[in-house]
Parts: C-alpha cells; structure tokens; sequence
C-alpha cells in the first residue's frame, strides 16, 4: 500500500509514492481491520483569556446567628481559599487570582442585619379592653391601617449594610470575614437590593464571559421592608395580642414576655423575597446571552426550628399555621412552608438550596459543596469539520483521552465528542490546555460501509469477486475552540493527501439457505417476499410423512466481515422447539469438512418456555495476512472472503406428529399463513447478533 501525496511544482501537481505508515509529519496512516485509521498529533497554542468567576456573598448577621455564625465564617474562608492557576482542578472547583484584572477571580463580602423601626397598624379606636386591662383593637386591616411608627433608638440595632470592594487577596477576604458581628433583625430583601446596586456600580465590563455566583446566607424569617428610606418591619395591633393570648393558652414559650415576631406582615415579605430572586437570576445571567455561561444563585438557610416557634417568633404558627389562632391571614400554609417556598424560589435551582436545621457544621459543610457546584465553569467548546466519510474515534489532550466518565484521572479527561455529519463538535474543561503549546491527539476510522448500513442495502459480491485497489483520502480534522470572542488559531491541515489501500467493502456476511426432503418434487419452492418485509427470499418444502428426517443447509459467505471480528466468532441456528436436532457439521467451499466445532444447547424458547435445541459452529481463529506492519487483519482476517455451509439435519418430534398429538400438528402445518414452522439462521461474533433475513419455512403435509 502507498500513500498519494500531492506536491503542486510551477504548473502541475506531481504525486509522490511513499509507504504507507507515517504521512508527513504527524500523521500514522493504517488499515485496522475493515477501516482505515488515521491517527494524528496536531499542536493547540493556548493563549485564550480564562473565564473569571466573580463571588458575590451577602452574609445574615441578625442576632439569632450568633450561636452559629463561626461555623459560617469557617465555611467561607475554606470557600475562598485559592489555588494557583496551574493546580487548578475541575473536580476540586477553586478560585484563582490572577495578575490580571480581566482575568482574576473575584470576592465580595457583604453583610445585613437590624431595623430602623417598626410601623404599626390596626387603630386601636373601635375597639375594647380585655379583662387583663389591655386594649384590643377590634379589627385587623391587614396592614392597611397605618397607626403608628417606633423609631429604634439603640444604634446597633438600626439597619446596617455592609459591603467590600471586588477583593483579589485572600487576607483581604479573611479580614472581612472575621469582621462578622452579630445582632439586630432579618432585613433580607432590602440587603438583596443594596447588594445588586453595589456590585453593579463596581463589577466593571465583565470581559470574558465572568460568572457571577450569588450565595445568601441566612438563618431568619425575612422581616424588613424599605419605607421612605428607612428599613422597618410591619406589625399588626390585633395580631400582636390574638396571636400572644393564643400562644399562652398553648403554653408556648416565652409568650408570657414577647409580643410575637408573627405578628409581621410575613406574607407580604415572603413575597418580595420571590421577586428579589428573580433579580438575583437576572444579576447572574451571562452578558454574552448564552445560556450555558450563566452563573447561579445558592442559598443557605439555616433553620433552627426550636428558636422559631418560641414566644417571641413564631409560635405554633411556624409548624401548625394560623388555623385556630384567631387570625385570618388567607394563607393556609405554615410559616415555615411559606419562607421554605419563597428561599427555595431564589436558589437557582433545588442543587443550588440548602435547608440544614439540626448541625451547624453540616449546614457551612453542604453550603461549600454547593457553592464548588455553581463554581464549576461550563466546557470550552470547539467547533470543527472531519473529512468526508471518516468517524472519529478518539480525541487526547495533552495525554488525556476525552471519555464520557472518567475512570482513570490520571489518562482521561471529562468532555464529549458528538458528530453530525461532517461537523464535529467537542466539549473539554477549560482546564485541560496549559498556557502555551498543548498536544491534541485525535483518531478517525474510516470504512466503505457504514455501521448504520441496513440488510435491505447489503450487496452480494460475484463469485469472482477479487478486491481491487483504490485511493482513499487521508482524513483530517481542523477547527478552532472558543473562550466568549476569543478563539484559538485554526488546528490542523487542509492540505489533502490519500493512501491507496484494498478495497474494504463487503464488511457484513451474506447467507442463503436450502433444504433437502425425502421428495423434492412436492415443495412450494422460493418465495419472495415472505414474511411480509423480508428482504431474503425463503425457501418452503412440503414433507411426505411427517416422522421424515430433512436436512438444511445454510452457506455464509465471509466476505471481508473476519477483519472486523475480535472474539466469539460462531454460526447460529435455533431450531423450532418442536423439531429434535439429529446432526450438524460444517464444509468448506471444496465440500471437505473443516474442524469446526459444532455444539448444541437446551435452552428455554423465549416466547413459549418450551425447550429449544440451538445449534453453533465455533470458527476457530485465522490470522490474516501479517507481512505488512501497516495492515492488521485480527485474529479471523484469514477467513476473509471464505464460504461455510452449516449442514443440520433434523426431524419433527415424535409428541408433534399427527399420529401422537392430532392438534398440536393441525396447529403447526396452519402456522405463518399454512407454510409451518419457520426458522432463520444467525451469524454471531463479540456477543453482537446478525439476523440474516433468509426464513425457510418446513411445511409438513400428511398423506
């Protein structure tokens, strides 16, 4: 075999011969079977601008946190953590900080918590005083009747929104983190809107598609609401001594001191919550409009569920709702349904959600592995084209096969490989290419008949059939990858080459069939055509008596079919459960019998759970030709255009004749339209079945 290299000399293209092997200088050129391989080393410069993550964190420092809160704080220093760009590892998502401000990672620390004051609503005119001397308003407005407003006058507990810089050091970040202190209310939807307006005012142009992760944490109910500027929780008169009297009559908690928390305009918060996150998702929304480069909102909800249905919070309303209580809020649902709901709506999705109630470190641990979820950076893709007619087969970077799952880290890489046509399109972490040259391996197969051929369009090569040579272009695969708008210089050669080689089609096997009775003269003979669809035709024979022995005969021509076989290579047949094996052997095209081994075995037939005899010859290996390195013909190449003939020889069971079971034999002669019993023939290699649709149908007629 040669390879055909086109050298264009002044005014016309000369061809010079070289063996087949190495082409050029690197590319391997061989004949694997029925398919030429192509195999070659092309060399990717990377210098694409990383995707930069940008890692918003906006921290609950209510009061109810400060139990907790070092846990959160361990969490987020172990969260930003860097590693250097070098070590960086896909399954182990990490920031990193770079030189580069385009490039870099980046952190923002922001932290929430206290009230200016409280509205008060429900007047208290109208109304009447309790035997306990206290006045009960007579209505509840739902917050609709303003009364009164309670300024807080301890400066700690006021409405305090603190925010860093973009920060690119990680003592930078330790020192905001420790700067954590705990007090006051749960303002979350006014902080949601200090933090968007912020880091839209600092985020700057976002170059190359930087994802922005979003992480609230929190451990309230949301309680705040911005009025005329300032931050306040709305509360109801009426709800305040209803809900307190209910809650001492069930004995809750502190009820006896606290005028409950539950007594705030919840649903009203819980809804402006669900409106923030739908903010949030637009602030993580890639700006170049692609989806696939979106970042995500993660939520942690630290739930401490005793705390919440205490006196002074949320009482029995937290777990039973306000069914019985005396107040009718239009909501059935509990308090904790409610907030579950709206936090749960703000996450990007339910994997992006954390809801932990019983062990703080659980809680900062479960976060980490969500926020290492949202950090994980969509795959850089490339777009390329393969030569006409070639499959691809393998891609390696850097000495790293691309494989659906990995199993072996240290050989493989993550990614896809998905072809259309001529069009091919892989799917890597951005994190395979090194900075500078990196090695992209790749091999294609190519073969004359495609794996999707069906038997309708298999051919049958003439008796003299000798395969002759041909030119077949050498395969090549060029494309460029993508990092936003930036793209790496075209990879690989358009500079068409060929290799002449064997003619490799006939890369399926052919078989056809006889049978032989004790009278030929009363067979119906070849039919076309049945069963309906097939595309073989059948042979049906009539048997004088029915205890006859008949024998068939089914002859496979190999074709080039033996090149592609690795294991299991074996001629099939299942006889009709209703049919005793007597004898089989195998011939050659000489008649002489080869040393194949033929076999039988019971087996349960699928569709009846009768026993059924199934018959199998083993094709013993054969190398094919081995003189040239450049062509491996497998362990069965030396079969490669040879003819077998399965000869079986068989009769009806006794149980199934007329003279021992009358119906069971009218049943049998009436089966597939009065032709009997019908039986195909199989050719089976690496566990893979052929189906050769040659049916002959034994029709058994008695006299």
């Amino acid at each position: 075999m040669i390879v055909a290299l086109g050298i264009s000399i002044t005014k016309g293209v000369f061809i010079k011969a070289v063996e087949l092997g190495k082409v050029g200088t690197n590319t391997v050129a061989t004949q694997e079977g029925c398919a030429i391989k192509i195999e070659t080393t092309e060399k990717v410069s990377w210098t694409l601008p990383r995707q930069p993550i940008d890692l918003v964190i906006l921290q609950d420092t209510s009061g109810s946190f400060k139990d907790t809160i070092h846990h959160v704080q361990t969490a987020l220093k172990e969260l930003t953590r860097p590693v250097k760009l070098e070590d960086y590892n896909e399954n182990d998502p990490r920031l990193v900080f770079t030189d580069n401000p385009e490039t870099t990672d980046r952190v923002m620390i922001n932290t929430f918590q206290g009230l200016d004051g409280g509205y008060t609503y429900d007047i208290p005119s109208g109304g009447y005083y309790d035997p306990y001397g206290y006045w009960v308003p007579s209505t509840d407005s739902n917050f609709t009747s303003y009364w009164s407003t309670n300024w807080q006058t301890n400066p700690d507990l006021v409405y305090k929104y603190n925010s860093s810089a973009l920060l690119t050091n990680k003592d930078a970040i330790d020192s905001a983190i420790d700067a954590f202190k705990t007090d006051g209310g749960t303002p979350t939807v006014p902080a949601i809107e200090d933090t968007i307006a912020k880091y839209n005012e600092i985020k700057g142009t976002m170059s190359n598609n930087r994802k922005t992760v979003f992480l609230l944490v929190t451990d309230g109910v949301a309680n705040g609401v911005r009025k005329n500027g300032n931050v306040v929780i709305e509360r109801s008169n009426y709800r305040d001594y209803v809900l307190q009297r209910y809650f001492q009559s069930r004995g809750v908690e502190g009820s006896e001191r606290y005028i409950p928390e539950a007594s705030q305009n919840y649903l009203a918060r819980a809804k402006e919550l669900e409106e923030a996150g739908t903010k949030l998702k637009e602030l993580v929304k890639s700006d170049d409009g692609n989806t696939q480069n979106d970042g995500a909102v993660v939520v942690g909800f630290w739930e401490e569920v005793a705390g919440f249905t205490k006196g002074s919070q949320y009482g029995t309303t937290y777990l039973e709702g306000f069914g019985n209580t005396g107040v009718d809020t239009g909501d059935t649902r509990t308090v904790q349904e409610v907030f579950h709901q709206a936090l749960r709506s703000v996450a990007t999705s339910d994997k992006y959600y954390v809801n932990e109630q019983s062990d703080p470190k659980s809680f900062a641990d479960r976060i980490l592995k969500s926020v290492a979820q949202a950090l994980v950076k969509e795959d850089v893709q490339g777009e390329f084209t393969v030569t006409e007619g070639y499959t691809v087969k393998s891609v390696t970077i850097n000495k790293k096969k691309i494989v659906d799952v990995v199993k072996d880290p240290t050989k493989e890489i993550r990614g896809t490989i998905k072809q259309v046509g001529q069009k091919v399109t892989i799917s890597v972490p951005e994190s395979v290419f090194n900075p500078g040259e990196n090695n992209f391996d790749y091999e294609l197969n190519h073969v004359e008949d495609p794996e999707t051929l069906s038997e309708e369009d298999e051919k049958e090569p003439a008796d003299d059939y000798v395969p002759s040579k041909k030119n077949v272009t050498v395969g090549q695969l060029t494309g460029t990858f993508k990092v936003g708008k930036h793209e790496t210089a075209m990879i690989g050669s358009k500079i068409p080459t060929s290799v002449e080689v064997t003619d490799l089609k006939y890369c399926y096997p052919n078989v056809t069939k006889t049978i032989t009775d004790q009278d030929k003269s009363n067979d119906i003979g070849t039919l076309q055509g049945y069963p309906e669809g097939a595309i073989r035709p059948s042979y049906a024979a009539n048997l004088t008596e029915a205890s006859e022995n008949f024998s068939y005969d089914l002859t496979y021509r190999m074709n080039n079919l033996p090149l592609n076989v690795k294991k299991n290579f074996m001629l099939v047949d299942e006889l009709d459960y209703r049919l005793e094996y007597k004898s089989a052997y195998v011939t050659d095209t000489s008649g002489a019998r080869t040393n194949f081994e033929v076999k039988t075995k019971e087996v349960a037939d699928p569709y009846t759970g009768k026993t059924q005899t199934v018959v199998y010859a083993v094709i013993p290996p054969k190398a094919g030709d081995t003189s040239n390195p450049n062509v491996n013909e497998g362990l069965y190449g030396g079969h490669k255009f040879a003819r077998y003939t399965l000869h079986i020889e068989t009769k009806i069971k006794d149980d199934y004749t007329y003279k021992n079971n009358p119906e069971a034999y009218k049943a049998l002669i009436q089966e597939n339209d009065g032709y009997g019993i019908l039986n195909q023939g199989k050719i089976i290699w690496e566990i893979i079945q052929r189906i050769q649709e040659l049916q002959f149908v034994v029709r058994m007629q008695f006299t």
